[in-house]
């Protein structure tokens, strides 16, 4: 079967990386220990079959040939601090909020 890190990246010993990883499993046994996929803002929150269904390690593998899982991501929830500058003259002081949002929708 293959592992698509679905733009996540397998590290290997050392430092080595990669997007797709592969794994042998025998028609109707346990699919196993499947590899951890990582992504910068996002936390790894399983796999899915190519028709969407969760795949464990537990999951007994019924598909002859091939088949492709995917990684499923949920994004991480930063703390950003805003600050509102009122650009006129005799404006009140700049005030400071702090609020929580995805790093994939905000540039710092």
């Amino acid at each position: 079967m293959t592992l698509d890190a679905n733009d996540g990246i397998f590290t290997l010993q050392g430092s080595a990386t990669q997007k797709i990883g592969y794994k042998d499993v025998t028609y109707g046994s346990p699919v196993g220990e499947m590899w951890t996929p990582t992504r910068e803002g996002y936390t790894f929150a399983g796999w899915k079959d190519e028709y969407g269904y969760d795949v464990t390690a537990d999951t007994i593998y019924l598909i002859e040939g091939n088949s492709t899982f995917y990684a499923q991501w949920e994004p991480e929830f930063k703390t950003y601090t805003v600050t509102f500058h009122l650009n006129y003259e005799g404006a009140a002081a700049a005030t400071t909020d702090e609020v929580q949002g995805r790093p994939d929708r905000y540039q710092t």
